[in-house]
This record gives C-alpha cells, sequence and structure tokens, in this order.
C-alpha cells in the first residue's frame, strides 16, 4: 500500500468521526483509526490479499474505549468504507438507558450482517465432513434431501466473495467452489476436503483449510451467508412483530454440535412491541436448537450484509466471512 492510499483512508476516517462528533453531546468525541497486514498472494488477480482493520474510539468525559474494530479483506472503495463506517457510528452505545426483560421465548429478528454467525456455528460446523465421517453432527449423510427449513432459505458457502473466508485454490491445491450447503429448505451439501468427500463418496467442493503450513488440513467454512431470497424489507419484518426482540449483534457463543444445543451472547438489542422498536435491552442469551432455530424461520429480508471474522477450530485459526439479510425466528428462548 503506498503513503498516498494510507493518508486518504486516514484523512476519510478522521473527517467523518469528526462530522460525527459535531452531532454528539459536547462531553463525547468520536476519532478513527486503521491498519493492514498481508496475508497471503491472489494468483488469479495476481495481486496481494490485504486483511484492513478498523477502529473507533469514544472519549466520554475524558475517558477513552475502543467500540469497534472492524475487518476488511481487501481494500475497499472508499464509498463502502463510509458507509460501514457510519453504520458503526448509528449503532454506536453512548451508555443508553437499558431495561430489563423476563426470560421466555419471543419472536426475533435478527439484523443483516454479524448476526449471521448463528448460522455459522449453529449450522455450519454440523455440515464439515469431518463431522459428519465421525458422526458427531446432528446432520448425517442420510439427511442429504432432508427439509429443514422454509422454501425461502439457502445457506451458502462461497470462497468467491472477497471476504475473510476468499479462496481460489484451497491447501490441498484443490479449486474451491460456492456450495449450496441449504437449498430452498433442503439439506444439499457437507463442506468437504479431500479426505471427506472420499469417505463420504461425494464431490470435494475445496474447502481443506489449515492455519499454517505445518497445520493438519481440515474440512472449514469460507463465507458462509444467507441468500437474500426474501422479497421484505428490514422494517416489513419489525412492523409485523407484535411481542419481540430486535438482536442486532451477537459477541461469543457456544454449541454442541451433537445435539444442536446452541447459546449466544447479544450484546445489542432492542425491544419491539406493536410492530415498533421502543426501548434498547441489556444484554442477553439467546438459547435454542439448531434444527428447531431453522424449522422456525418464518421471514427473511432482501438486505444481505457479510462481515469478515476468524473461527477457531481445533486450535487452528482461519479468517472467514458470514452474514445474513434480516431474518426473523418464532418461539425462542431469552434470558
Amino acid at each position: 500500500m503506498t503513503f498516498s492510499e494510507q493518508h486518504e483512508i486516514i484523512s476519510f476516517l478522521r473527517l467523518t468521526t469528526e462530522e460525527w462528533s459535531k452531532k454528539l453531546l459536547s462531553n463525547i468525541r468520536l476519532s478513527c483509526d486503521f491498519s493492514y497486514e498481508i496475508i497471503g498472494f491472489d494468483s488469479k488477480n495476481a495481486e496481494q490479499i490485504r486483511r484492513f482493520y478498523t477502529y473507533i474510539y469514544i472519549n466520554i468525559n475524558g475517558r477513552t474505549k475502543l467500540s469497534k474494530s472492524s475487518i476488511f479483506p481487501y481494500l475497499l472503495q472508499l464509498e463502502e468504507i463510509q458507509k460501514y463506517v457510519e453504520h458503526i457510528l448509528l449503532n454506536i452505545d453512548l451508555n443508553v438507558e437499558k431495561h430489563m426483560i423476563e426470560p421466555g421465548f419471543f419472536d426475533i429478528v435478527f439484523e443483516a450482517g454479524w448476526p449471521g454467525l448463528i448460522f455459522h456455528e449453529a449450522c455450519g460446523h454440523c455440515l464439515e465432513s469431518d463431522n459428519i465421517v465421525r458422526g458427531t453432527s446432528i446432520f448425517g449423510k442420510k439427511d442429504l434431501g432432508r427439509k429443514v427449513s422454509i422454501p425461502e432459505l439457502t445457506l451458502v458457502d462461497d470462497p468467491t466473495k472477497r471476504y475473510g473466508g476468499y479462496l481460489d485454490i484451497d491447501d490441498e491445491g484443490n479449486k474451491s467452489m460456492p456450495i449450496e450447503l441449504i437449498k430452498n429448505g433442503y439439506l444439499a451439501s457437507f463442506i468437504t476436503d479431500e479426505k471427506g468427500a472420499n469417505t463420504l463418496s461425494t464431490e470435494n467442493n475445496g474447502h481443506g483449510r489449515k492455519e499454517k503450513y505445518s497445520s493438519k488440513t481440515l474440512p472449514r467454512m469460507t463465507n458462509t451467508f444467507i441468500f437474500p431470497n426474501g422479497i421484505c424489507t428490514r422494517e416489513d419484518i419489525i412492523s409485523n412483530i407484535d411481542n419481540g426482540i430486535y438482536v442486532k449483534n451477537l459477541g461469543g457463543g457456544s454449541v454442541n454440535i451433537s445435539t444442536g444445543e446452541f447459546c449466544f451472547y447479544v450484546t445489542e438489542a432492542e425491544k419491539i412491541e406493536g410492530g415498533k422498536v421502543i426501548h434498547h435491552l441489556n444484554d442477553l442469551m439467546v438459547i435454542d436448537n439448531s434444527l428447531h432455530f431453522l424449522e422456525n424461520i418464518f421471514s427473511i429480508a432482501n438486505n444481505l450484509v457479510i462481515e469478515s471474522g476468524f473461527c477457531k477450530k481445533e486450535g487452528q485459526c482461519v479468517p472467514v466471512g458470514c452474514g445474513q439479510p434480516t431474518i426473523a425466528v418464532h418461539n425462542v428462548y431469552i434470558r
């Protein structure tokens, strides 16, 4: 990256946060920075693969805290960076008043983007071929073709998308191919490396990955997301919820792939009543079962957002992308 490119990005980010600071209270100031690293080489396009990080800091009464750090796997256009940074700033937590909620079952609206982590963790890992071969997944080869969700749901893993999990050739030298894991509500495919494909007598879709040269190759996800098959908007979905919760962001979580049981920490949520968002909520936990969750999806919007992050499996950490449009799910337990 040239000095002029770095200077252009830094100047842009500083200008953006300065403009936002003017809209806030006098005791609140925002600042922004970025860094990058070279993580590989894209042989197809003959260019470096660079991962970019943006950092947004909030200073309240002289005390500074890191609010958001976001990952861009490639250098995007400034207009795209602006859109993403402003999305972060719009959703920044400035110690707004939050309300408690009694534990129970609710209709949940999951925001587009990072909440797609649930599909990565609770569905994607269950469809990796090593877990299928070992019999440790809730799914087996006999489940291919089984109806698991509504016709509008298609879960894709696509290494050709330029997000964290971008691959041209996998770590076993095979062409990495997009796959539909769930197609129109039916279980359609597994995530395979050479060993998994041979054992299951299925196609090798080039998802053998490892953290470094000396690591063991494992079947891994790349960019996993829900295809935006819906025709409604985020606002349409919320307006049809009488008593529910709007989940805007997720933290960590845990999944038992043998039973499908999962729980995720919700870091940003709001209460929905009568089709309107009424107030912010304290941090929550989402608790459900993968199969129950898939069966109870009832609405998918058309606003796909994919974000980049990291996935750790058997001690190996690799970059991935995950995302979704806004979706709504019946009868999810919240506490």
